[in-house]
């Protein structure tokens, strides 16, 4: 015969195993639901990095096969050149045309907006921080950054890289 204070250590050690089994229910349930927002917020970074790694990939086409791209003042667009002739000022710390006006911008053409299979339109910008030319005038180094952002949402991506093209 069970005596009273068996079935109360039967009762807390049920109560205790229902305890721990719900905690655990609960950490598992959480960690799925955790790690399916995470997932869908990887997936949204993951589409504005790609369109950035195609910015930056048609501007290293454009610079390896010799090709115009134009630079221009973002601020004052009228202020532009090819960038193939712009030199670094290293007084101001500015990327320049030749007729001394700044340039801060790569124009990316067509290229500054791109739509993916799911109708999401990225828009890309292309910074030029700068531009030299080697000292055996082979080839010209530039440190560019690409920005990738989704029209209508926060998501942003940027790509910083340092090319060196032949030069033309």
């Amino acid at each position: 015969m069970i005596d009273n204070s068996q079935r109360g250590a039967a009762l807390l050690t049920t109560l205790l195993i229902g305890v721990l089994a719900l905690a655990l229910v609960s950490a598992l349930l959480s960690f799925i639901i955790f790690g399916k927002q995470t997932s869908v917020h990887e997936e949204k970074y993951r589409n504005t990095l790609e369109a950035a790694k195609g910015g930056a990939y048609y501007i290293m086409r454009k610079l390896d096969i010799g090709g115009t791209i134009k630079c221009y003042n973002h601020a004052n667009t009228s202020k532009s050149c090819n960038c193939n002739i712009t030199t670094f000022d290293t007084s101001d710390k500015a990327v320049k045309c030749p007729d001394g006006s700044v340039v801060d911008r790569i124009d990316l053409g067509s290229y500054s907006v791109l739509s993916s299979p799911d109708g999401s339109n990225f828009n890309l910008e292309a910074i030029l921080h700068y531009k030299k030319t080697t000292t055996d005038s082979l080839y010209d180094i530039y440190s560019i950054t690409i920005i990738a952002t989704k029209n209508g949402s926060s998501e942003k991506s940027e790509i910083d890289f340092i090319y060196k093209a032949p030069r033309p």
